[in-house]
């Protein structure tokens, strides 16, 4: 099975490390410089925080609490 090259480069995984930095220091990768992109990876990082220099993956529960996952 062949990949779509052009849909593979458009749509790129959001590393962890890029997530820590950003909530850290509030700077984006080099690689986004696209408004849109900005926007969609502030959105990815919602669902993160940092607690004692980890960075924690906020689940939310049915009955809408939120849990902290640690990686």
């Amino acid at each position: 099975m062949e990949v779509n090259s052009e849909k593979s480069e458009k749509y790129t995984h959001v590393e962890f490390i890029e997530i820590y930095n950003y909530l850290s220091d509030k700077t984006y990768p080099e690689r986004i410089t696209d408004k849109g992109v900005k926007s969609n990876f502030r959105k990815a990082c919602k669902n993160f925080e940092i607690v004692d220099n980890e960075l924690r993956y906020k689940r939310k529960r049915k009955d809408g609490s939120t849990t902290m996952v640690s990686f």
